[in-house]
């Protein structure tokens, strides 16, 4: 197998840096607009909704640089959202919001609905937290049975704005007897649908992951302790390797889920083991980089922190999400 990235995707990576190096400290909205603004939030969308088509590859390299970056925002949301319009979406739909979205004028996020009741009267549900949605213009949200977009203005829509652990913002969304506009998408395909962006939002964990290793292998290399780097210290070492052989076997999976050939249920399971194994040694990986900046590893400033803070977040997204649920249904008998 060739694991060289191709002459586009290094031209996308090296675009990606050059854009993260330019908006140093920019907030989540001014990265979303400067994504859409080279093209990029096109990159899930197929080419027949007016998208870029990317493969699995392509939104690897993508998301793995943007981790590695560190940008803020929801973009693993975004790309749901856009993911589902762009395959799913009626021609009205995407004329509203997909091409808006992707042109960097409307802002869609995506979210998970638990226990939604639909009757005559419209759907009652409720998200206790969407990362984005406090500026979002519409939700696309999934379900077990099916998938809605619900626009921000629509009578009986309430949201919430919380603070997040990473500095960004989201709501909490409550549906009350809302006339949302369903995508027509059956539960299986819905799941495909999502699990895409599930196997993106790995991507970029596994690219945080990257960045947080290298500037603590530079810290340990140069931080004195006893005369000597602490990098010197063999106990150090064994840990810092330890976090070594995680992240490379986090790279191993992240590349089996951006692989989406073989029957659908075997990809299906290579994204959740991608998934789950970077959520976990994600977290355990920034714990321990912050271990080794000592006290200063907790302050804002500190780009280690900024990676773990992130992290918390996003190894929640889709988990919180319901893809286990969601996977499940979709493949149960």
């Amino acid at each position: 197998m060739n694991l060289d990235p191709t002459d586009e995707q290094a031209m996308l990576r090296d675009t990606i840096e050059r854009f993260a190096r330019d908006h140093a400290g920019a907030g989540a909205d001014a990265v979303l607009s400067g994504l859409a603004g080279l093209g990029l939030l096109a990159l899930p969308v197929p080419e027949t909704a007016g998208g870029l088509g990317g493969q699995g590859h392509d939104l690897m390299v993508m998301m793995q640089t943007v981790g590695k970056s560190l940008l803020p925002g929801p973009l693993a949301g975004t790309l749901a959202a856009l993911d589902l319009l762009g395959h799913h979406g009626s021609e009205e739909q995407q004329a509203r919001w997909l091409v808006p979205a992707m042109e960097g004028k409307a802002r869609l996020v995506f979210a998970w609905l638990d226990s939604p009741r639909l009757n005559a009267s419209g759907l009652t549900a409720s998200a206790p937290l969407v990362p984005g949605a406090d500026r979002a213009d519409a939700v696309v949200f999934a379900t077990g049975q099916g998938a809605v977009i619900v626009a921000r203005d629509a009578p009986g829509v309430q949201i919430t704005p919380l603070a997040m652990a990473d500095g960004g913002m989201g709501a909490r969304v409550c549906l009350t007897d809302v006339q949302a506009d369903p995508i027509k998408v059956a539960p299986d395909v819905l799941a495909t649908s999502v699990l895409r962006a599930a196997a993106a939002a790995s991507a970029q964990i596994l690219g945080i992951m990257d960045r947080l290793l290298a500037d603590t292998l530079d810290y340990v290399k140069t931080r004195q302790q006893f005369g000597a780097p602490i990098g010197s210290f063999q106990t150090i070492q064994h840990r810092m390797a330890r976090l070594f052989v995680a992240t490379e076997m986090c790279r191993s999976l992240v590349m089996a889920a951006a692989d989406r050939s073989g029957s659908p249920d075997d990809w299906h399971r290579r994204v959740r083991a991608a998934l789950s194994m970077t959520s976990e040694q994600g977290l355990h990986l920034a714990h321990e980089c912050v271990q080794f900046h000592g006290g200063m590893g907790i302050t804002a400033e500190l780009m280690v922190s900024k990676g773990h803070r992130q992290l918390l977040v996003l190894t929640r997204l889709f988990a919180a999400a319901g893809i286990t649920q969601m996977f499940d249904q979709a493949t149960s008998p």
